[in-house]
């Protein structure tokens, strides 16, 4: 199955896990990265992916798996 690089609202809702509304919202909003091609809205998977890369939140580590982490090195 060929994977296109242009998504519609749809497939890009599908692909990030977003509602279709949602997905409008943002574009509304100007909060997603898009393409106004007349009344056409499409998404470009590799800007898709930066945006949501960059929306990642990095895990915080806490004492307790520092711990067991230690216990797993030391034994």
């Amino acid at each position: 199955m060929e994977v296109r690089r242009y998504m519609r609202t749809k497939d890009c809702a599908v692909y990030t896990t977003l509602s279709a509304n949602t997905v409008r919202r943002y574009v509304h909003l100007r909060q997603i990265p898009h393409i106004k091609q007349g009344a056409c809205i499409l998404f470009d998977r590799l800007e898709i992916d930066k945006w949501m890369e960059a929306r990642k939140v990095p895990a915080i580590e806490t004492p307790r798996q520092r711990y067991s982490e230690l216990i797993e090195v030391e034994g």
